[in-house]
């Protein structure tokens, strides 16, 4: 439901239109497909394949996930676990890791922050530090940010669910329509910002570097 946002219709169709894989009995496209590189709890040493379920000398799971893509475009965002699991210092590295991999690849990462948690207060102190590391590796290595934890602050309850870490979630009459609801009630939700702010990201990039218009200034 796109609301007063109709021109991401564009690009929704144009991720729409590549049929990637198929499992369990359904065609995928980039928008649905379940990723090889998200998964509950993961750090960045999960996605990287140094823990988990990865076989010895194997690729790890972004590796995986890049070689059956193909993309022109990867959304990066984690550390949301790393804030408590492994510090700033490890995910740092890591960070850096997961984007140098996806540019070697001829691929473009486009960093995002995460939202505060407001779980402990000793998580609530970390968050800060961890986005100023994400902003600073994006303005490094000069790659498109989405600053999704800023736009968090302004929404109501700062965009978490209850438990306040993950984000809340439009309570839709339409299940499959809740978290892309991008109407101003949708939107005061912390899914629908996060949908909202990607797809507008993938237009800029689509008609910037795919379809070769003018750059930024």
């Amino acid at each position: 439901i796109l609301g007063a946002h109709p021109e991401l219709a564009a690009v929704i169709a144009y991720y729409r239109a590549v049929r990637v894989d198929r499992s369990a009995g359904r065609v995928h496209n980039s928008l649905d497909r379940p990723s090889l590189a998200a998964h509950p709890g993961w750090t960045g040493a999960d996605l990287l394949g140094r823990r988990g379920a990865v076989a010895a000398g194997g690729p790890s799971p972004l590796q995986q996930e890049l070689a059956a893509l193909d993309p022109a475009v990867a959304i990066v965002m984690f550390g949301t676990n790393d804030v408590d699991q492994t510090g700033l210092d490890a995910f740092s590295q890591d960070l850096d890791a997961v984007v140098t991999t996806i540019l070697d690849a001829g691929i473009i990462p486009v960093l995002s922050t995460i939202p505060d948690r407001r779980d402990t207060p000793q998580a609530a102190a970390r968050s800060g530090p961890f986005n100023a590391a994400i902003r600073e590796l994006a303005a490094r290595e000069h790659v498109p940010l989405i600053d999704y934890g800023r736009a968090m602050q302004d929404l109501p309850h700062h965009g978490l669910a209850a438990d306040q870490v993950h984000p809340s979630n439009y309570p839709s009459p339409c299940p499959a329509c809740a978290s892309v609801t991008f109407t101003p009630p949708g939107l005061r939700y912390g899914w629908n910002q996060r949908n909202f702010l990607t797809l507008e990201m993938l237009a800029h990039l689509k008609a910037v570097v795919i379809d070769d218009g003018p750059p930024d200034p």
